[in-house]
């Protein structure tokens, strides 16, 4: 059941709250005062408040104060308890999508990480005296590349996210976003 369908029922359980003592057909006559005061009122005014309510049943239906104003006072309570409820579901969803979007940013940062650690220890390795072929910086990205597969996009939003990176992880990150540009065909 919606919200909006629960606040059109609510006259009628407020009615036997504030009326108890009332007979049976003046209860129903009191519930559909009620539940007309009640009503949604199109753009203008799309959810009357409790002292909307409070109004309509002293102005249009001559209701006692004190009776108007225990059914206003309920009907804004229930009002209330779902805005809260809506709040409190709005703000869980918008946990879950912040850190959902945390989770998959932390996991693309890791793919950048992953290339630079193999970029940077197959470079070790070349200093070290490991054989290479060709140019070493070429090699190192194609092997890197083959097992980490790295976008312009996701080299910039690396960059982007680590502003203080050192010398040398910018210095490869250059070099595949260079392998990483289109070559003119021969």
């Amino acid at each position: 059941m919606d919200a909006l369908t629960y606040a059109r029922r609510l006259p009628v359980l407020l009615l036997s709250v504030v009326s108890c003592a009332r007979s049976g057909r003046t209860e129903q006559l009191r519930a559909a005062q009620l539940e007309k005061c009640t009503i949604v009122g199109g753009a203008a005014n799309p959810q009357p408040s409790g002292d909307a309510v409070t109004r309509c049943l002293i102005l249009q239906y001559d209701w006692d104060g004190k009776q108007a104003l225990a059914a206003g006072e309920a009907y804004q309570a229930h009002l209330d308890s779902i805005a809260r409820q809506v709040a409190a579901i709005e703000s869980s969803a918008a946990a879950r999508i912040h850190d959902s979007m945390n989770r998959a940013f932390r996991v693309r940062m890791a793919v950048v990480d992953r290339w630079l650690e193999c970029a940077l220890a197959m470079n070790q390795q070349v200093i070290a005296g490991a054989p290479y072929e060709g140019y070493v910086s070429d090699s190192i990205v194609a092997r890197c590349s083959r097992r980490v597969r790295l976008t312009v996009a996701l080299i910039d939003e690396y960059k982007d996210a680590h502003p203080d990176l050192d010398a040398e992880r910018q210095w490869w990150l250059a070099n595949k976003l260079e392998a990483l540009q289109p070559r003119p065909s021969p």
